[in-house]
């Protein structure tokens, strides 16, 4: 210090410098780059799912293209190859949509405690039924058998994922009611493949 009691030069750039603070700092605000949804993309995938339905049942597999299912389902082309990379991924995808339209999708359902097998097969078969009717499912699921000649993958798919497990459910549940005496006199295997004979 000075004798005068004022702050040396020195000493004045120093105090001058503690004082500073470094100044906050401040974030770079750019645009928010939102992605698709899960439940956009959800929507997407099933509108373009039941386009390509009316689009098979109409013009048939053989026939049906990639640019009329777009516009049917009111999207650009380039949209459904981000979904679906070929029209045979879009019928399996479409497969996949009727097996959870299909009575295979209602056998997790538990049997309820007391409840009969006939009961139980009559709540797991109608509402399903009833679906497949109302959503035109069973007439694709009839045209893409009709033509498993020209698509033997799709046919084995549907055999080993909906045909196979269904009769195998439903021929273990009369199995069952036979044990339990509700019914007599049949054999399940055979009995399973006449109950689902209304669905194929």
């Amino acid at each position: 210090m000075a004798s005068n009691g004022s702050v040396a030069p020195r000493q004045r750039v120093r105090a001058a410098s503690a004082d500073r603070t470094p100044p906050a700092t401040v974030p770079t605000v750019g645009p928010k780059r939102r992605g698709t949804s899960p439940h956009k993309t959800e929507l997407t995938r099933y509108e373009i799912v039941n386009a390509a339905l009316a689009e098979f049942l109409e013009a048939g597999i053989a026939n049906a293209t990639m640019d009329r299912i777009a516009k049917r389902a009111g999207l650009a082309k380039g949209t459904l190859y981000l979904y679906f990379s070929s029209k045979e991924a879009l019928l399996a995808g479409a497969l996949e949509a009727t097996v959870a339209f299909s009575a295979l999708s209602s056998i997790d359902h538990p049997r309820a405690p007391g409840e009969t097998v006939r009961a139980y097969i009559a709540r797991l078969l109608i509402p399903s039924m009833v679906n497949l009717h109302a959503s035109g499912r069973l007439e694709f699921t009839r045209l893409m058998l009709g033509e498993a000649r020209r698509h033997p993958e799709l046919a084995q798919f549907y055999r080993e994922r909906v045909y196979t497990p269904w009769h195998l459910h439903f021929e273990q549940l009369l199995q069952i009611a036979v044990d339990e005496g509700e019914l007599s006199g049949i054999a399940p295997k055979h009995a399973s493949l006449l109950l689902g004979a209304p669905l194929w």
